[in-house]
């Protein structure tokens, strides 16, 4: 019940109320969170000590992936067109084109 309270942040009182069923499905997902959380920060580790043993170009690989790690929605691509290019106005023109041949 500790480990529990330790995983989730719950009060004891909150453990003791849930049915066993449940309490042990998210103890068991909990774990498995948990060991994958410490295996990505042992990897980040091993990538960290070993950029000694590499040049600039993998030291700016390394580094470029934990920056995406540590912010990722500064580092994802847009998926909407963007409306002031004019590639955006044939891709629409050219699918309206295309829908009305179908009707």
């Amino acid at each position: 019940m500790a480990e529990a309270s330790f995983l989730f942040g719950w009060a004891p009182e909150k453990t003791l109320d849930m049915p066993a069923i449940r309490f042990f499905a998210l103890m068991r997902t909990g774990r498995k969170l948990k060991e994958q959380k410490e295996a990505a920060h042992y990897a980040a580790l091993c990538d960290i000590a070993s950029i000694s043993l590499g040049d600039s170009k993998y030291y700016q690989e390394v580094r470029s992936s934990f920056v995406k790690r540590a912010y990722p929605q500064e580092t994802q691509e847009r998926k909407a067109l963007d409306p002031t290019d004019p590639k955006t106005g044939e891709i629409v023109t050219s699918l309206f084109n295309e829908a009305q041949r179908f009707h």
